[in-house]
């Protein structure tokens, strides 16, 4: 397969990162790194051989040789230049997440036209533990679904120092479209409904977001932040369906996971990141002696989440395999965003459409 000419927007830590795995792949070609900082662009260039930059897109657009362009950029300022890249025929790799509502993803859709869309929500749902567990549910072992389970609480941690502070697009509705829901909720979220086919049709949310505790903000959160640190959802869908989610960081708690689907017939037990040693667990129960036993379907895997989002982007525009997470994927898990932060400024539950 010819390598797909892609360019990426953003010379900061994930436009890095990008690079970095891209330039591994024979099925990318780095052809051009554009960022208004000259410094950053240069350094990025220079260390991963992309041999043009860019100081804007209007300049980047008159390079007719690009066929794709990763726009890794905080939320807050992606969507028209999303608009942009799409108006100019470029197909179009967008990072997490999408968009910072429903109407902004809307506006991307409706100038998508013929091109690839994707976005890098999708990161965890391409390692084998995601894969394993498709499986696993595909062939109908567990049953009917009944319950997805997301859990993952973080503790406070130590203050971080000055020259080392959160970045204050993490806790900013404005600038991330969100706090801890738009940082890893997404993620939780797109792991799961993937591995599920993504045949779960959320239709109603009851929830609740918090900000960092007054007595943790000081070393932790920029004091002028807007968003959450800690939401807690129930997901109803149209099949019965129901999705246990909570997400958190900066807790006075210690850490704590699960990802989790339980089926009539049997449960999944998952590790979605690689520090924790990735595996999946299948557990079922012996209808005649009422025992449970537990089945240890993969135990560890390579950490692949940053490789293959734009390899799958770079295949995806040469026909050679679909997008994983396309927009009207990204549109489930925005629908069930706003609908978190509905439900938890109006104290009732908040119906999707």
């Amino acid at each position: 397969m010819e390598p797909a000419r892609i360019a990426i927007v953003g010379a900061g830590v994930i436009g890095k990162t990008h690079a970095k795995f891209a330039s591994q792949s024979p099925d990318v070609q780095l052809v051009a790194m554009c960022d208004v900082d000259a410094g950053k662009r240069k350094a990025v260039a220079e260390e991963f051989n992309i041999p043009r930059q860019y100081e804007s897109l209007d300049k980047l657009f008159h390079d007719k040789d690009i066929e794709g362009v990763i726009l890794a950029l905080p939320t807050g300022v992606r969507t028209p230049l999303a608009i942009e890249v799409l108006k100019h025929g470029r197909h179009l790799l967008l990072e997490k997440p999408a968009a910072r509502s429903v109407e902004e993803l809307y506006s991307i859709m409706k100038a998508q036209g013929d091109r690839v869309v994707g976005c890098c929500s999708a990161r965890f749902a391409f390692q084998e533990s995601a894969k394993v567990a498709r499986e696993i549910v595909a062939s109908g072992r567990l049953g009917r679904i009944r319950i997805v389970r997301i859990r993952g609480l973080g503790a406070a941690g130590e203050r971080r120092k000055a020259d080392n502070p959160t970045p204050v697009w993490r806790v900013s509705r404005t600038l991330n479209g969100g706090g801890i829901l738009a940082n890893w909720g997404v993620y939780d979220l797109d792991y799961m409904l993937n591995i599920c086919g993504w045949k779960l049709t959320p239709h109603a949310v009851l929830a609740q977001v918090y900000p960092v505790a007054p007595h943790l903000l000081e070393g932790r959160v920029d004091p002028t932040s807007d968003a959450e640190t800690h939401a807690v959802a129930t997901i109803v869908c149209q099949g019965g369906e129901t999705i246990h989610m909570e997400r958190g960081e900066f807790l006075s708690q210690s850490g704590e996971t699960a990802w989790q689907i339980v089926g009539e017939k049997g449960t999944l037990h998952l590790k979605m990141v690689e520090w924790e040693n990735p595996s999946v667990t299948l557990e079922m129960t012996d209808p005649a002696t009422g025992v449970t036993e537990k089945q240890v379907l993969l135990e560890s895997q390579e950490s692949i989440q940053h490789m293959m989002p734009v390899v799958n982007f770079a295949r995806a525009i040469r026909g050679a395999e679909p997008i994983m997470t396309p927009l009207k994927h990204a549109m489930v898990i925005q629908q069930i965003v706003d609908a978190i932060y509905e439900s938890s400024q109006t104290r009732q539950c908040a119906m999707l459409p």
